[in-house]
């Protein structure tokens, strides 16, 4: 069949190959994740092992080796749930979006629950409310903040600005800002900085700020700063 002049077929096959070419990047990236994740689990696995052979062995005292084993588990935990939230993120249609009315100064007063008392948190709003999926925007400025909270020095702050065609949402703290050694793989699955835990958060983050059809960009300004852009016609 002349491919280039049955323009029938011609579609037929072009969907055909996109359809293909995406179930191979798909298969590619779990096989990617399934790989970096059993590598960061088999870590704190082993240590929790080496902690009780050490205990067995007269090594450890039987309260450090069970308190060294507790903040293995804690960490093990942690690295579970952000998993579990990324691969949830992967699997996230348009359909499963339930934009709703957020009022953002309750919203906001209930994210400082997660910021340290060492650190002033303030937020700046262009307006009361924003339309959005209340979970979604829980898991992306849960990630962002907690992010934040272990780089600022002093601060961090949130900022909510409405434009004429699009919304902005912006978390900034004043530490020394992303490290070179991270900047270029910042929004990958288990990319670190020296502060880093899981290395999901921002993998996470990006996932969810692309399947609400906003982009996000990281850039130092006095300290790390994560922008969020939402065209407001394309938004679900």
């Amino acid at each position: 069949i002349d491919m280039a002049t049955n323009s029938d077929w011609y579609l037929v096959a072009s969907v055909h190959n996109n359809a293909h070419q995406q179930r191979q990047r798909q298969k590619a990236s779990q096989n990617t994740f399934l790989q970096n994740a059993s590598h960061e689990l088999k870590s704190p696995l082993m240590n929790i092992q080496g902690y009780m052979e050490a205990m067995e062995d007269g090594l450890y005292e039987q309260s450090k080796a069970s308190s060294l084993v507790v903040k293995e588990c804690q960490k093990l935990k942690v690295l579970v749930d952000q998993m579990i939230r990324s691969s949830k993120a992967d699997v996230v249609e348009e359909e499963d979006i339930h934009p709703e009315i957020i009022d953002m100064v309750s919203f906001v007063q209930d994210l400082k629950s997660i910021v340290p008392s060492k650190l002033n948190f303030y937020y700046h709003g262009d307006q009361e409310s924003l339309r959005f999926d209340r979970t979604i925007l829980q898991v992306i400025l849960d990630n962002l903040i907690q992010n934040a909270c272990r780089y600022a020095d002093t601060q961090i702050e949130l900022i909510y600005q409405v434009n004429d065609h699009d919304i902005t949402l912006m978390v900034k703290d004043d530490g020394a800002g992303i490290e070179p050694a991270v900047v270029n793989r910042l929004f990958e699955r288990f990319a670190k900085g020296s502060q880093g835990k899981t290395g999901l958060g921002l993998s996470i983050v990006k996932q969810y700020v692309e399947v609400t059809k906003g982009t996000i960009e990281a850039y130092n300004d006095g300290g790390a700063v994560f922008m969020m852009t939402w065209v407001t016609e394309k938004m679900p």
